[in-house]
């Protein structure tokens, strides 16, 4: 059930991918030429970035009921809460996504990539603690944490930029 609802999580997050090919070279520019500029373009970018994956995020949800049953069936009603909770991670993963690659831009690589082991070794220990408890939902509930946990560190570090 967890792979039904992963795969339509996985086509929502491929947009801050595309958003960002095309947004990376003017901040790398800016981060280098302008900062306030680049600050300026950080700003928007956020705002953006939430408003879509927020926006993706509230419609999976009100209607992952309806999206779930058409695309599966009825036999994969229990889909339906791993799509609940995973709808909620669009919109983090969307900011992280900005966050992760705003520390890249400012030559901070090594902080970002801790940061993601860090997600990553937090991600496999909550699932074998809670999916064994949970199942598929217990998987949903672990990736929402890491992303709620990625999100505070990267702030963080994206904050002390800005300063």
């Amino acid at each position: 059930f967890y792979s039904a609802a992963y795969k339509l999580f996985e086509v929502a997050v491929v947009l801050p991918h595309s958003f960002m090919l095309v947004l990376f070279p003017t901040l790398v520019e800016e981060y280098h030429s302008d900062r306030s500029q680049f600050k300026d373009r950080f700003k928007k970018a956020l705002v953006i970035y939430s408003l879509i994956g927020g926006g993706i995020a509230l419609a999976l949800w009100v209607f992952s009921h309806g999206i779930i049953t058409l695309m599966y069936g009825d036999k994969f009603l229990p889909s339906i809460s791993v799509l609940d909770i995973l709808s909620g991670v669009i919109l983090l993963f969307f900011i992280n996504f900005l966050l992760s690659n705003i520390l890249i831009i400012s030559g901070r690589e090594r902080i970002n990539t801790w940061n993601l082991v860090g997600a990553t070794v937090l991600n496999v220990i909550l699932n074998l603690a809670l999916i064994p408890l949970y199942g598929a939902i217990g998987a949903a509930w672990a990736t929402l944490f890491c992303e709620v946990g990625l999100i505070a560190l990267l702030s963080l570090q994206v904050q002390k930029l800005f300063k």
